[in-house]
Order: structure tokens, then sequence, then C-alpha cells
């Protein structure tokens, strides 16, 4: 663990440098419509490929996201949800890479939790299953999942993770059995979160309070 919290330290100072995405080819994950905030429909693909060491044997490959708001279906169904949370959804593709994938990490600087993965509604399409999940806390920790041979040409399983604040642009990271990638980028939970159903009534009810005051004085 050690290993890689060096190199997600190493490595962040290139992430966060010139955020770029290819466009949406999803099939899975696109089944469902993605959390929209207004300005961003948050779904996606995004590519890596290799920056350590160099130089290198070949890394490459992309990455499906999604966030599905807490009223949102999810297009699987073995995956059971934090209610009231947003869900975030990666697959990852092994395109050209020498050594099977044996990481993925999904960045974490706000609150997340009940990670797992998803098997079903695949559409024929053969997913590696990780054999361990595991978060690692906030702030500089890490949604993890190993994988014991993601070959060149498969697929992850879905990896998800719940967390009750909305997604924000942020980065991970792939590792096979030398090289280390960066894709992004990808969703990751910002600092900011939905009002409570309560704040929202009371801040609705107070805003009908000064209307009402407000017409009763004009009258």
């Amino acid at each position: 663990m050690s290993g890689k919290k060096t190199v997600m330290l190493c490595l962040a100072s290139f992430a966060l440098i010139g955020l770029w995405s290819a466009p949406a080819l999803a099939t899975w994950i696109d089944t469902v419509t993605p959390y929209d905030d207004g300005t961003t429909v948050w779904k996606g693909e995004t590519t890596f490929s290799v920056v350590l060491p160099s130089p290198a044997l070949p890394l490459s490959g992309h990455i499906d996201w999604a966030v599905f708001a807490p009223w949102q279906p999810l297009p699987f169904s073995d995956y059971t949800r934090t209610p009231g949370q947003f869900t975030y959804v990666y697959q990852v593709y092994n395109d050209v890479t020498a050594a099977a994938l044996s990481y993925y990490g999904v960045i974490l600087e706000n609150q997340a939790g009940n990670i797992d993965w998803s098997t079903d509604a695949m559409f024929g399409v053969p997913a590696v299953e990780p054999y361990s999940a595991s978060i690692t806390p906030p702030p500089d920790g890490a949604a993890e999942w190993d994988f014991s041979n993601l070959a060149a040409g498969s697929v992850s399983s879905g990896l998800v993770f719940s967390s009750p604040q909305t997604p924000m642009d942020f980065y991970s990271i792939v590792i096979n059995s030398g090289e280390y990638a960066i894709a992004e980028p990808v969703p990751s939970p910002s600092p900011n979160s939905i009002p409570e159903p309560a704040t929202i009534w009371l801040l609705v009810s107070g805003l009908g309070t000064v209307l009402g005051a407000y017409w009763w004085r004009r009258r």
C-alpha cells in the first residue's frame, strides 16, 4: 500500500495539469441517463497511457464512467446502493497492454464508501472481476480495486462506490506489472453535497413566509 501511496503522490502533479476526455462511447454504462448538474452530464470515456517508468512496455486503454443521482435507476441490479447518495461507476478497458492490469484507483479528496463491483447487465461482454476492493480515507485517499488478470482486450466489471457528495473532475491511476498511467478526468466526490430534504423544506417555508409578509404589507 505504501508503494501505491508514493506513486499517487508522485503522479499528482501530472494529474492536475491538462485534464482531457474522449467522447462518450459507453454501452453498458450508457443505458441509463446519468446525473446532470445543469452544466455537466456526468458520463464519459477517458483514455489513459503509460507515464512512468520510461521507457516502458505498452500500456493504454480507456475508462467508461458515470455518476447516478439518488433518485435515478442504475444500469445493474447486483449492487445495494446507499440510500440518498450518489453512485459512482467505472469500467476499465485494457486496450493495448503488454502486461495484465493489476490495479485501478480513483483518487479521493472527499467522503466515499460502500465500495464493490457489479457483474450483471453486461450485454454478453465477459467482464473481469477484481479480487478485492477497499477505500483509503480522504484526503489523498483512493477507491481501489485489485485484479489478478485484467489482460489485453478485456474489460473490468462495473467498479462502484457511493458518496453523499456531488461529483467533480479529478483523476485515477492504472497499474500493470511495472507501469503506471493516469486516467483523467474521471468523477470523484467534491466538497459539495445535496441539501437534506428537511433543509430544502425549511428554505422553501422561509421563502414562502417572506413572500407572504411582503404581499400582506403591499395590501
